[in-house]
């Protein structure tokens, strides 16, 4: 490939744009539950893409975590094929070792074509003690035979209504963000509006947008393409919704191709 575009090609051409909706949100890390949910930002596979979900538990004794896979494009449940399993499943049951790690390995070398989803994990709760005692990250890898390999990594996240990221439009650098509504108590599938607000290095805003999201749906923006504002300029892009629950990722694609993770966090 010989662009940093070119490189992301196959995540600019997965899907057009989309949407979601909830109720207020409890404080769950907070409160006797019987499961904490933790949010997949992004999971691609298929043609260049594999994308590895590693579980670490620092429990005593070990732990059943389930994994859900959403569609990006529409927003259903998605059978995606782990490294070792056989068939295609939308949920995969995960026992991670007393003190150890599991993981999944997503990959499909039976097509050319780029899939873009994401994921929640289920994390199970003590009924004496809140949630914890379990992380988790994503490893995304591009690979190509003309170089080595590129990868980046992301955090398990909690999901929020207001959200910032960094971008660098400067000097060649590609910024892409991938908006997820991740339809937290949603109300009949209704779509949910999400603005976005950005931000010069000197605090400015210069420009601002927005769109509507249907549960579990994901969209993919591309700076160069989308916001043209942003070009030769870094700043920040805030990303919010008065109704809905969102996570906010990206990658920012150097001269060379290479590619690193960034993730967001809440004001």
């Amino acid at each position: 490939m010989d662009t940093a575009l070119e490189t992301m090609r196959p995540l600019f051409l997965l899907f057009g744009l989309t949407v979601l909706a909830s109720a207020e949100k409890p404080d769950r890390m907070n409160h006797l539950i019987s499961s904490l949910a933790e949010n997949i930002p992004q999971v691609i596979f298929g043609g260049e893409w594999t994308t590895t979900v590693v579980l670490m538990n620092t429990n005593g004794s070990p732990v059943e975590v389930e994994i859900s896979f959403w569609n990006g494009a529409d927003g259903q449940a998605l059978a995606v094929p782990v490294e070792g399993v056989s068939g295609r499943a939308s949920k995969h049951k995960v026992t991670i070792p007393a003190n150890g790690l599991s993981q999944l390995n997503i990959s499909d070398r039976t097509t050319n074509t780029a899939t873009l989803a994401w994921g929640k994990a289920d994390i199970p709760c003590s009924l004496s003690a809140t949630c914890g005692g379990v992380a988790g990250e994503v490893i995304l890898r591009n690979s190509n035979p003309t170089r080595p390999d590129f990868e980046s990594t992301y955090r398990l996240v909690d999901d929020g209504r207001h959200l910032i990221m960094l971008y660098d439009q400067r000097d060649f650098f590609q910024t892409v963000a991938v908006v997820v509504e991740t339809g937290f108590l949603s109300f009949n599938n209704n779509p949910v509006a999400v603005t976005l607000a950005f931000r010069d290095e000197a605090g400015q805003r210069i420009h601002l947008d927005q769109f509507d999201m249907r549960p579990r749906t994901m969209r993919l923006i591309n700076f160069a393409a989308a916001y043209p504002q942003t070009v030769n300029r870094r700043g920040t892009m805030e990303v919010s919704t008065a109704q809905g629950y969102l996570v906010l990722s990206g990658i920012r694609i150097n001269p060379t191709n290479a590619f690193t993770a960034l993730e967001s966090f809440e004001p």
